[in-house]
């Protein structure tokens, strides 16, 4: 027993049952919707979100569980993608937002993919690669609403054909990020229309994608729509549902669908004093 008066307890049960539940949605959800160009297997692949100390739940701790039970992690900065193949881990994994130029050799060299929205880290990215006699994997972020990270999609065409410039870059995948699918759904069909658009728009211009992904955890319960290949999911990997507003509608799409928290934040009792009323 921990000797301090407040500690946190993680559960790895707990863990690996909301992966087994989320997985059991990806299976369930009509393989037909929401793909451009559907997968060989029809399987759509389940990321596990670890970024920030995975949530405050321990990157080690959930990741090591976890390997086993989903297809990749995603980690939002460099440093978090290299602590992960330190711990071991040897799935696939992906950087979200940032990188310093820095970390991009080690990144290449330890088969980490990154993603970019701006010339200047496909050109980086590309010489580094060329260096190392490697091919480096990137994702294109584009911007569907959200206004932060990404390339705007009327410019997401020619970014995206510069970008296959780079012989020593394999553009494995693209992807976007919904603003508020907990609470908005008239919104998020707005941003998934946007991110379609943009896939069908490259597909016109005999542009394939393999891996397109836009999918948080409450799209993908509640929009299947939104699937396409892979799904990001991050807070229900930890039990936590932020999507009250869309309870039902998830309830609705996925009977039985149920999550268990994973952390539980435990203290000692110091005293317990009767006063006088009034005291």
């Amino acid at each position: 027993m921990n000797a301090s008066l407040s500690w946190v307890e993680i559960s790895k049960s707990a863990l690996i049952h909301n992966a087994k539940q989320l997985r059991k949605v990806l299976i369930a959800a009509p393989t037909k919707l929401g793909r451009a160009s559907p997968t060989k297997s029809g399987r759509v692949s389940l990321m596990a979100v670890v970024k920030s100390n995975a949530y405050g739940h321990g990157a080690f701790a959930v990741s090591s569980t976890l390997e086993d039970y989903v297809d990749s992690f995603g980690t939002a900065n460099g440093t978090e993608a290299l602590t992960l193949r330190q711990f071991g881990i040897k799935k696939p994994i992906l950087v979200l937002n940032y990188y310093r130029a820095d970390q991009v050799k080690s990144l290449i060299e330890r088969h980490i993919a990154l993603v970019v929205y701006d010339l200047k880290q496909a050109k980086l990215i590309a010489e580094t690669a060329s260096k190392l006699k490697k091919k480096a994997k990137v994702h294109i972020k584009v911007g569907t609403g959200l206004s932060r990270l990404g390339v705007y999609a009327k410019d997401a065409v020619g970014f995206v054909k510069q970008v296959s410039k780079f012989s020593q870059l394999e553009i494995e995948g693209i992807f976007s990020h919904f603003a508020s699918s907990e609470d908005d759904p008239a919104f998020t069909v707005i941003q998934l229309n946007h991110f379609r658009s943009i896939i069908e728009a490259l597909e016109q211009n005999l542009i394939f994608i393999p891996v397109k992904h836009i999918a948080c955890t409450a799209s993908a319960l509640s929009v299947p729509e939104s699937h396409f290949d892979l799904v990001r999911i991050g807070i229900g990997l930890y039990g936590l549902q932020s999507y009250k507003s869309i309870h039902s509608l998830i309830q609705k799409a996925n009977p039985g669908f149920n999550l268990q928290p994973a952390l539980t934040w435990k203290a000692k009792v110091l005293a317990v004093k009767e006063i006088p009323k009034g005291a």
